[in-house]
């Protein structure tokens, strides 16, 4: 898929459940494609949907239907300092709520990454995009 765009699922946290940051983190290896495609371009988009959960089957909202929220988070991906705090709080979330990624190769050279937010995209009615101001993001609590 040389110069071809291509999507990639990836398992993500952004903190423990009781302590969200907003911030995406990831566990990734440089052996993954989708490391070496962000080596060469570091833009990314992550898409998540209320069709992950059971609330859009239990409203009869198909995946593709607005109210069936959806939010677009685009940004750059960047490794996590490994002597930093932000990295233990990184990657204890990532293990939290993904267990097995504790037994992954260590061979493999995981590292803990994150997604730096430049533009969010929210789609949760007719009416089209809202456009979600990314300071007010991080900022929000919850």
């Amino acid at each position: 898929m040389k110069g071809d765009p291509f999507v990639s699922l990836k398992s993500i946290s952004d903190g423990p459940a009781s302590n969200s940051s907003g911030i995406p983190y990831l566990y990734m290896t440089d052996m993954d494609i989708t490391a070496i495609d962000i080596l060469a371009n570091n833009k990314v988009t992550i898409l998540a949907s209320l069709a992950q959960s059971n609330y859009c089957q239990e409203k009869s909202y198909d995946p593709q239907d607005p109210r069936c929220a959806k939010v677009m988070l685009s940004g750059t991906v960047e490794k996590v300092n490994k002597s930093t705090e932000e990295h233990e709080f990184a990657k204890k979330a990532l293990f939290e709520r993904h267990p097995p990624m504790k037994y992954w190769p260590a061979n493999h050279g995981f590292y803990v990454a994150k997604v730096k937010p430049t533009q969010i995209l929210l789609l949760n009615n007719f009416g089209g995009l809202v456009t979600v101001n990314v300071q007010d993001y991080l900022s929000a609590s919850l």
